[in-house]
């Protein structure tokens, strides 16, 4: 569900981007869109055994883009989209809690993950002319690696998808 100043992600609004997508209509994230700044608020809650997360993308024009926590702790996870080359990754895990603030570095991708039992609410800047592309994340199906619980551990799991060779955009 979406209107201009909100948008409600479901589960299934996100298929593409889980390790083992289900058609839930359980509410994951909500994205409240202001005149110069973004709060999301991510729910606690897994599908399956991957942590909830927001989608994820790009920036079309290669912005930064600021980040502020605002309740609880959680995740930042930002990539260099990949190459055509088959390259290596650069992915990066950013553990962040109340009152820390991160820039997502010009070039980079970025989703929030949520390995807490609470909620984890974020505060995002950008510039109006940023854009977002979701496409190469919907195509590698997430990002690089998944943040799943494992023995009460949080771990991260290659995602397959990136496989050297396996990158053509």
């Amino acid at each position: 569900m979406t209107n201009e100043n909100c948008i409600f992600r479901k589960v299934v609004d996100m298929k593409d981007v889980w390790e083992k997508p289900e058609a839930s209509t359980d509410l994951v994230y909500v994205v409240f869109r202001g005149k110069k700044s973004n709060v999301t608020a991510l729910f606690p809650g897994k599908i399956g055994r991957e942590f909830h997360k927001t989608h994820g993308h790009y920036h079309l024009h290669g912005e930064t883009e600021s980040y502020r926590v605002l309740y609880g702790t959680g995740l930042l996870l930002i990539q260099k989209e990949p190459s055509n080359s088959g390259a290596d990754i650069d992915f990066k895990a950013i553990e962040l809690s109340c009152g820390d603030a991160f820039i997502v570095p010009e070039g980079y991708g970025h989703a929030i993950v949520n390995p807490t039992d609470d909620f984890f609410i974020t505060e995002d800047k950008e510039s109006p002319l940023a854009g977002h592309n979701y496409d190469p994340i919907k195509k590698m199906r997430g990002f690089a690696k998944y943040v799943v619980e494992e023995d009460g551990r949080v771990i991260f799991l290659d995602n397959v998808h990136y496989n050297k060779g396996n990158n053509q955009f």
